[in-house]
C-alpha cells in the first residue's frame, strides 16, 4: 500500500522477519529492519549470521521529489533492491491542503468573506452615529 509522504524501496519480504522496527539513518531517509526468522549461514560456514537486517528503505518526498533521486542514492550506496513503490501523490496533495488550512485556519474564512464582498452578496450596514448633536 503506497504511503503519501514516502518512497518505499523493498529489499526483502516482510514475512522473512520476526519483527520490524523503523530507524532514521539520515535526513529524510529511514530504514525498516529487524532479525530474520531463518538467518543465512556465515561466510566461513560456521553458525548463523545473527543481528538486524534491512527489510526496506523509506525516502521522504520533500527531499526526494523524483524517482531518479532515489535510484541515484541507492546506486551510490550499493543497495540491491527488489522494487520501488511511488508515494500516493493524490493523498500527499490532499494532506498538503489540509496542513495549509491548519497553519492558517482563518485563511479560508477570510477568502470566503472577500469572495462574498466581491460578489456583492455581503453588504455592510452603516452604524448609527451616536455622537451628541
Amino acid at each position: 500500500m503506497p504511503m503519501p509522504n514516502w518512497w518505499a524501496v523493498r529489499v526483502r519480504n516482510p514475512g522473512e522477519f520476526i519483527r520490524l522496527r523503523n530507524k532514521t539513518i539520515s535526513n529524510g531517509i529511514q530504514i525498516v529492519h529487524g532479525p530474520l526468522k531463518n538467518p543465512p549461514k556465515k561466510k566461513n560456514g560456521k553458525g548463523r549470521a545473527s543481528g538486524s537486517h534491512v527489510q526496506a528503505y523509506r525516502f521522504n518526498v520533500r527531499r526526494f521529489k523524483e524517482r531518479s533521486q532515489v535510484t541515484k542514492w541507492l546506486k551510490d550506496n550499493n543497495v540491491k533492491y527488489k522494487s520501488i513503490e511511488e508515494p500516493d501523490w493524490k493523498k500527499y496533495r490532499a494532506q498538503q491542503k489540509k496542513n495549509e488550512i491548519y497553519r492558517d485556519p482563518y485563511k479560508t474564512l477570510r477568502t470566503a468573506i472577500l469572495d462574498k464582498i466581491a460578489s456583492n452578496r455581503l453588504q455592510f450596514k452603516p452604524i448609527h452615529d451616536r455622537r451628541r448633536r
